[in-house]
């Protein structure tokens, strides 16, 4: 629980640092998996969600990786840039979500982008 904590502080304040100016508003939601063992097979599940004015690039720090992802800022379009990705259990990347802005990175490749 405390990794999740921790990761869902990394977000907000890696968004928050890399908020400058741009046309549009960005959100990144993560959705953080905790598997519980013993005394029951139960899962914790954890949702944040940051919101900030868009930036060229966005850049935040998840299951020991570093995800870049572009922002509105560079992105060309009417909307804002918006990902959901979740940290499952087993501390790996998946579920990308990417809204329809077709300059804003894929949901498709979001994943390859944290490195």
């Amino acid at each position: 629980m405390k990794h999740e904590m921790k990761t869902l502080l990394a977000l907000l304040a890696a968004t928050g640092f890399f908020a400058a100016t741009g046309a549009q508003a960005d959100t990144v939601a993560v959705t953080s998996v905790t598997n519980l063992s013993d005394p029951s097979t139960q899962s914790v599940v954890s949702k944040g969600v940051a919101s900030f004015v868009g930036t060229k690039q966005i850049v935040l720090a998840l299951a020991g990786k570093t995800c870049t992802w572009v922002g509105s800022a560079s992105a060309i379009g009417p909307v804002g840039c918006n990902y959901g990705i979740t940290v499952n259990g087993a501390n790996q990347l998946s579920n990308p979500e990417s809204n329809s802005n077709p300059n804003c990175t894929p949901a498709s490749q979001m994943i390859a982008m944290c490195k």
